[in-house]
């Protein structure tokens, strides 16, 4: 019997590196990742393990089209963050005035859009697409949050996809990936203050459930359910749930010090952190208090959104061990 292809942007990321160790070793199936790069370390990592490395850019619609040729299955991801750094962006903003925000949130989307209009011309082999995408936040808080671009662009390639391949659309599964754990080692974590007191700050409720999980570990487990599953889904990506008290209270357990969570607002990160990034995370953090990561019950109704108890995955991360004998950096 033939081997399955499955293709895997961005493999040498966090989420792609983690779908590939998922199937790294899976009877009945091959991988190819696609890079900008196959020729750098990163690349020649999967390269040596077998992977069958292709060189295409998301900016390249036809690339991608000739690196998706023959998929059985293709996983999709897209980054907001890497289009606030691109040196083109950066420019365009200046010189049109707009916010980088913005300039970003547009380049997601056209990426997105090559994704899915690669992904169409290979609908002739092609069983199954799954998009790492997140949600429709203006549309959730009911127009309360504007700002939380890195959400709004991934569900606009959901938009285009459903409006303009409507049969694609019956072939894919959607991965909505929690809150990054790993956040909580970087800028999330505790600072000492000016009077030695380890503090916490973000624009939440301290008591408030944030679904988190790890995406180097987990986001494999969850997308490979996903693709050997039936298409239509929409996975609510998550390992555990923990509130930012609680967080504190893991973190005076492992430097020995108290820590306490107080929250703050996104005018306090917005200046904080100027230039559009603060009012970014600030707005995302507003959205987790309310309604909540996922877009809250609502959303969960009309979405029929899904937990990975559902798909029988078990074995993921868990934010407490993960925190575990942390150290403040």
């Amino acid at each position: 019997m033939a081997s399955k292809l499955v293709t895997i942007i961005g493999i040498t990321g966090n989420q792609g590196a983690s779908v590939a160790e998922a199937f790294i070793n899976e009877p009945g199936w091959k991988i190819r990742g696609i890079s900008r790069d196959p020729s750098k370390p990163s690349s020649k990592v999967w390269s040596d393990r077998g992977v069958e490395m292709v060189g295409a850019d998301l900016d390249d619609a036809e690339a991608l089209k000739t690196a998706f040729k023959g998929s059985n299955a293709i996983f999709g991801v897209t980054d907001f963050w890497q289009q606030m750094k691109v040196p083109a962006n950066i420019k365009k903003a200046q010189e049109t005035g707009r916010v980088l925000n913005e300039v970003a949130f547009d380049g997601e989307i056209e990426q997105g859009k090559n994704i899915v209009n690669a992904a169409q011309a290979t609908a002739d082999t092609l069983d199954l697409l799954v998009l790492s995408v997140l949600g429709d936040s203006k549309k959730w808080s009911h127009g309360k949050i504007t700002w939380n671009y890195h959400f709004e662009g991934k569900w606009r390639i959901v938009e285009y996809l459903q409006a303009t391949y409507p049969e694609l659309y019956k072939k894919t599964s959607f991965f909505q990936p929690a809150f990054f754990m790993t956040n909580l080692e970087g800028g999330m974590g505790p600072r000492k203050g000016p009077d030695g007191e380890y503090v916490m700050r973000q624009p939440i409720d301290g008591n408030k459930q944030i679904p988190m999980y790890h995406p180097r570990q987990d986001t494999g487990p969850l997308v490979k359910a996903l693709i050997t599953s039936s298409p239509g889904k929409n996975l609510m990506g998550f390992s555990s749930q923990i509130s930012f008290n609680e967080i504190a209270q893991i973190w005076s357990k492992s430097i020995g010090e108290p820590v306490k969570f107080v929250p703050n607002t996104v005018e306090d990160v917005d200046k904080a952190m100027p230039g559009g990034h603060g009012r970014e995370l600030g707005e995302m953090m507003a959205y987790i208090n309310d309604p909540g990561y996922f877009g809250g019950e609502e959303a969960v109704k009309e979405l029929n959104l899904i937990t990975p108890q559902d798909l029988g995955v078990t074995g993921l991360s868990n934010v407490r061990e993960f925190l575990k004998d942390k150290k403040v950096n």
